[in-house]
């Protein structure tokens, strides 16, 4: 494959002047930084899946509507944390989409700073695409099943987590009626 020139923009001297440092150019910085993103993306995207349920991911989705997604501030847990209780006290989001709002945000908390990068990159693609290049808009069905898996997996999931914190003796009446409604 042949290698083409990259022009990149850089937001600020900072930027230029530590990929110098590490990589010798900014030319051979910003290929390495770009390469590293799109590898890490997709191992990252890759593990992210099902960490929230369709509702706390809808809710998710709901608070971060009109919000700007700055790259410098995405990966903070703190304003993502600050977000999801504000949605909650001011909007009744927690109401809203039946969500348990200390659970979320313990959900988030388990997060480390690359996936909450992630996540909310995801959700502010679902809304809007990127400035450069516009995607057509998702339906909310069909990205919640593809995050979340399907109602049906969702209800199955839940249903073998109910199972596994039974009583053995409970456990065995429980699976013959699973096993029959199947």
């Amino acid at each position: 494959m042949k290698a083409k020139l990259l022009h990149a923009r850089f937001y600020s001297d900072e930027y230029e002047k530590a990929l110098i440092e590490i990589f010798g150019t900014k030319s051979a910085g910003a290929t390495e930084a770009i390469k590293a993103y799109v590898h890490i993306r997709k191992s990252i995207l890759a593990e992210m899946k099902y960490r929230f349920d369709r509702k706390e991911l809808s809710y998710l989705i709901d608070i971060q509507n009109s919000t700007i997604f700055e790259p410098m501030m995405a990966a903070r847990q703190s304003t993502w944390i600050a977000e999801i209780e504000d949605a909650d006290l001011l909007d009744h989001a927690g109401q809203k989409w039946n969500v348990n709002v200390p659970i979320l945000i313990e959900k988030v908390k388990n997060l480390n700073a690359a996936e909450i990068y992630y996540w909310r990159e995801v959700i502010h693609l679902f809304w809007y695409g990127t400035e450069d290049f516009q995607i057509e808009s998702q339906e909310l069905n069909e990205f919640l099943d593809k995050w979340c898996g399907t109602e049906k997996e969702e209800a199955i999931w839940k249903k073998q987590d109910e199972i596994a914190d039974m009583p053995p003796d409970e456990y065995e009446f429980t699976k013959k009626q699973w096993n029959e409604a199947e």
